[in-house]
């Protein structure tokens, strides 16, 4: 039996666009700012926490 390749009209009207590569270095940019988010929402939710701890132990008496 052979197998016939049919096309959809959907598959033969798109047509498939060439990208340009991004500018030289543009992916090492992208890189170091999502590293450098990350990082800050990293510190951010550790100093919430810190400062939530502290003010918990204010007003309390652990000794």
């Amino acid at each position: 039996m052979k197998e016939q390749h049919k096309e959809t009209p959907s598959s033969s009207k798109k047509r498939r666009v060439a990208r340009v590569p991004p500018k030289r270095g543009q992916i090492k940019v992208r890189i170091f700012q999502s590293l450098v988010k990350r990082v800050k929402e990293l510190a951010s939710m550790a100093s919430a926490k810190q400062s939530r701890r502290r003010s918990c132990c204010y007003g309390c008496s652990s000794k």
